[in-house]
């Protein structure tokens, strides 16, 4: 398995990396951590060739997806870059609600 292998996520279109990166860290949730490390941080995962990452308002009250918007929003989007959100913000959320058939 490689970082950047890409997989369909849930039950969506989308295809996100297998591996991603949990952003709680970056928001502060454990400890502060300076920007200039967080951004190093999500630099790095990129470089690694991660294009999921995951974060919420929880994460920091709302520090790590500024951050994370920060660090990612030069960055590519569409095939080989991030899933687009505007595109992506709606399945995910059915997707995310709908019951769980097993």
């Amino acid at each position: 398995m490689t970082a950047g292998e890409r997989v369909r996520l849930g039950r969506t279109d989308l295809r996100v990396t297998r591996l991603g990166l949990g952003l709680a860290p970056i928001g502060g949730l454990f400890t502060a951590v300076p920007d200039a490390q967080a951004l190093a941080t999500v630099d790095r995962a990129w470089d690694r060739g991660l294009r999921l990452y995951d974060t919420a308002p929880l994460y920091g009250y709302g520090r790590s997806e500024q951050l994370a918007g920060r660090a990612l929003s030069p960055r590519p989007h569409g095939d080989g870059g991030l899933p687009g959100l505007s595109r992506s913000a709606s399945s995910v959320t059915s997707s995310s609600h709908a019951p769980a058939s097993r």
